[in-house]
C-alpha cells in the first residue's frame, strides 16, 4: 500500500511522487501559516475587521481563534470545553468559540508575528491542525479573491479530514459523488466524479459554498 492509500484512504490518488508522505503535516501547516501571515501583512486596514468567509465572524476574529487553537496545549482546550458544557451543554463548542472572538481583539502586526513564529516552531503536526488553518486562512483570503496556493498533500489530506466531519446538509449534498481536484492529485468520495479546483472542494467541505462544486 502507498502511503498516500495509507494517510488517505478514501482518496483516489493520480500518480505522482509519493516519497515523502507521511502523518506529520508540519511542513504543510506552516507553508500555510506562511501564507496567511503574508496575506494578512499585505491586507489594507480597513479589511482587519470586515467580514471573512466564515458566518458572523471577521477577518480579525478569525485569526484570533486560529491562533488560540494553535496556541492553547490540548488538554487546556478540552478542559475550557468541558467547563463551557456545563453553562451551554447543547452548543458548548460554538459557546466556546464565541468567547474566544470575544477576547481583546489581536493588530494585524501582532497576528503576522504569532503566525511566523507557530510557521518557524519545531514539532509535529496533526492533520487536525492542518484543517484549521486551511478553514482559517480560505476564510480570510477567499472574501478578497486570493488563492492560497496549497500543495496537493496539503489539500487532498485536509479535503479527506474534512469529508468525514463536514455539516450533514455538505455530506448529504455531495453523496454519490467523487470530487476531483482538477489542479492537485486527489479526490475524495465515492461515485461519479465532479471537478473543480482544490481549494473551491476545500470551501464546499467546510460549508461555505452554496452548492456542490463541478455540478
Amino acid at each position: 500500500m502507498s502511503d498516500l492509500a495509507k494517510h488517505l484512504p478514501l482518496s483516489q490518488r493520480e500518480r505522482g511522487d509519493e516519497s515523502q508522505l507521511s502523518a506529520d503535516r508540519s511542513a504543510e501547516l506552516s507553508a500555510v501559516l506562511t501564507r496567511l501571515a503574508d496575506i494578512i501583512e499585505r491586507m489594507p486596514a480597513a479589511d482587519w475587521h470586515a467580514q471573512s468567509a466564515r458566518p458572523g465572524c471577521s477577518m480579525a476574529e478569525t485569526a484570533t481563534v486560529l491562533l488560540w487553537r494553535l496556541q492553547t496545549p490540548p488538554g487546556v482546550r478540552r478542559a475550557a470545553l468541558r467547563r463551557q458544557l456545563l453553562r451551554t451543554p447543547l452548543r458548548a463548542a460554538r459557546a466556546l468559540e464565541l468567547r474566544v472572538r470575544a477576547s481583546p481583539a489581536r493588530s494585524p502586526e501582532t497576528a503576522v508575528a504569532e503566525l511566523r513564529a507557530l510557521a518557524a516552531a519545531p514539532g509535529h503536526a496533526r492533520v487536525a491542525e492542518l484543517a484549521a488553518s486551511v478553514c482559517a486562512a480560505l476564510d480570510i483570503a477567499s472574501p478578497q479573491g486570493i488563492a492560497l496556493g496549497l500543495s496537493p498533500i496539503a489539500s487532498g489530506s485536509v479535503a479527506l479530514y474534512q469529508l468525514q466531519r463536514a455539516p450533514y446538509a455538505v455530506k448529504a449534498a455531495a453523496r454519490g459523488h467523487r470530487l476531483r481536484a482538477v489542479d492537485a492529485e486527489w479526490s475524495v468520495g465515492f461515485g461519479p466524479a465532479l471537478e473543480s479546483d482544490a481549494e473551491s472542494i476545500l470551501l464546499f467541505l467546510f460549508g461555505r459554498a452554496h452548492s456542490v462544486p463541478g455540478a
